[in-house]
């Protein structure tokens, strides 16, 4: 099948968050449930206020990434070898603008492509529309490293990725339903 740009397309995928806004908002979510733990067995104030500081400035962090507007899916579409589509889709038309409803279901998407990206070496970047797609390339990987890092020691944070290199389709979705 040959894809081009303006194209309505269906397909079965498996959504995802945006990899670096569901690592930030799960690790955001355990440092504060470490600061409580911490605060409650401990008389070392210093480690303490280490934990609040650590999470403050992943909430900053998050903040920033979690652009008003639309925001990112990234769908793992079934049974197509290894093509992803980046669907654009806000927040406020679900039930749950969370998307946590949407997470890891399949789901049947219609839409239109936006853009069609054939090659390995080019790619979505996630946060095209915010003040971090104008870093120097390569700033994030240090926040890339520590979730790794994070990930290593036990704590359970999915891939970050910032670009969804291709074979990816951008895509606005009309429908989405199981």
């Amino acid at each position: 099948m040959r894809l081009t740009s303006g194209d309505y397309v269906e397909f079965r995928a498996v959504l995802r968050k945006n990899p670096l806004v569901g690592n930030l908002e799960g690790f955001v979510q355990a440092v504060a449930v470490l600061e409580s733990v911490t605060r409650l067995n401990s008389d070392n104030k210093s480690q303490t206020e280490q934990m609040a500081t650590l999470g403050k400035q992943m909430a900053s962090i998050l903040k920033i990434v979690r652009q008003d507007g639309p925001v990112d899916l990234v769908a793992e579409l079934t049974g197509s070898r290894g093509l992803r589509a980046v669907l654009m889709v806000d927040a406020n038309y679900f039930n749950d603008p969370s998307l946590n409803d949407l997470i890891d279901g399949e789901f049947w998407v219609l839409g239109k492509i936006t853009r069609v990206i054939k090659v390995k070496s080019e790619g979505v970047n996630l946060f095209r529309k915010s003040g971090l797609a104008r870093l120097p390339e390569g700033t994030l990987s240090a926040l890339e490293s520590a979730f790794d890092k994070a990930g290593e020691s036990g704590m359970d944070f999915s891939k970050t990725e910032t670009t969804i290199s291709g074979p990816v389709i951008q895509v606005i979705p009309v429908a989405m339903f199981s």
